[in-house]
């Protein structure tokens, strides 16, 4: 038998006689001489034992890479747990703390066992006690103070937006004692109310003084103080122009917003059958029709025309009714057009009342928002106030 050799480059067997690969030319190198082996015989019966156990081996590797998933499954599930664990328990010393808002909106921590949490206003305090203006559109700041944990809306209200007006915006403030309100007061005209604040069942009477102050130089018994108001020019200016008056024994007060210091007023009616006054203003309806009222102070005059329309079946116009005495703190508003003022409905102890709905005859007048009426265009309308189905009526008159 002839002796092959197998070419060391490209593997092609060939005789040992020939010099070189007959396919790429290549020599047998002697240091590295390759002898062919001889190919391994198997039979039928060993190629069937072994494709067995290569199926055998195959389903076993199968099995070990399926359980090598699920672990790698189990693990990242386990993973993606711990760290929503993690995760909700920052979220929750987060929120206990304080640095993220959450649970204090839903979870009632007074019924905890041993955890007592009043959240009402047990505490109110104004500073300054009384407000004093010396010129008309002179502002000064109210800062009102309240418990911590007090959680009812804080409220602060002029009686007659004539004389001074409490601005809608407030600067807030806490510290670890009080939380804190600052309203803006603005002088809108010469003469005396008061700011009413009510928090819960809370409630503060400021006084509030515009008086035009006098200039120092001038000696305070000198003679022409007492004829300074009796000039020819000098009107009584009073805090309404119109009245309508619905229900029998309803009153109105009139004020003047710019009083004669030392001066008293005179109050008359025309028709005392329809409407009577008393010395200090105050206006009674007793019968339908009309009566003017005159306001007589230093020589000069003021009048007011009074409608009574007394009908059984007519709505209340702000005045205690069985609705808990319910009432509007205005009755007749006079508005520049932009301009607000608040319209709510009080009990007899002077906190708002809640379910309350606003109709307003001429819309495109003014308009409702968030309790206050804002005055659109020129012209006199009602605003109606309808709770427990009883209406309750301001005229809003827009200049």
């Amino acid at each position: 038998m002839e002796e092959k050799v197998v070419c060391f480059y490209c593997g092609t067997v060939y005789l040992a006689a020939q010099d070189k690969c007959p396919l790429c030319g290549g020599t047998l190198r002697e240091e590295n001489p390759v002898i062919p082996q001889e190919r391994e015989r198997i039979t039928q019966e060993d190629r069937k034992e072994r494709q067995k156990e290569a199926k055998v081996e195959d389903k076993k590797k199968k099995a070990e890479e399926k359980e090598s998933s699920s672990k790698k499954g189990w693990l990242i599930a386990a993973v993606i747990f711990l760290s929503l664990a993690v995760l909700v328990l920052f979220w929750f010393i987060a929120d206990m703390l304080g640095w993220v808002p959450g649970l204090e909106d839903h979870v009632d921590r007074t019924t905890e066992p041993g955890v007592t949490v009043n959240h009402s206003c047990t505490v109110l305090k104004a500073e300054p006690t009384e407000l004093h203006f010396a010129l008309p559109g002179e502002t000064l700041e109210l800062k009102l103070s309240v418990n911590t944990t007090c959680e009812d809306v804080l409220y602060c209200n002029s009686t007659d937006t004539a004389v001074a007006e409490v601005s809608n915006e407030a600067v807030t403030a806490e510290d670890s004692e009080f939380k804190s309100v600052t309203f803006t007061v603005t002088a809108i005209g010469q003469g005396n109310t008061t700011l009413t604040v009510t928090c819960g069942n809370q409630k503060l009477d400021i006084p509030v003084v515009v008086a035009v102050t006098q200039d120092s130089t001038e000696p305070t018994t000198a003679p022409t103080e007492a004829t300074e108001a009796t000039e020819p020019d000098y009107l009584p200016e009073l805090n309404f122009q119109d009245v309508e008056l619905t229900k029998k024994g309803e009153t109105v007060e009139l004020k003047i917003a710019n009083p004669v210091e030392g001066e008293t007023p005179t109050w008359t009616s025309s028709d005392t059958k329809v409407a009577t006054v008393d010395e200090k203003g105050v206006v009674t309806a007793l019968a339908t029709g009309t009566a003017e009222i005159t306001c007589t102070l230093n020589g000069a005059e003021a009048k007011v025309t009074v409608t009574c329309n007394i009908k059984e079946e007519e709505p209340t116009t702000g005045r205690p009714t069985h609705n808990d005495g319910a009432h509007l703190e205005t009755t007749d508003a006079t508005v520049k057009v932009g301009e607000r003022f608040p319209l709510f409905l009080y009990d007899l102890n002077g906190k708002h009342l809640d379910d309350i709905q606003y109709k307003i005859d001429d819309a495109s007048i003014c308009e409702v928002k968030n309790n206050y009426v804002k005055a659109l265009k020129k012209g006199t309308t009602k605003v109606r106030v309808i709770y427990k189905g009883e209406e309750y009526i301001c005229i809003v008159r827009v200049k």
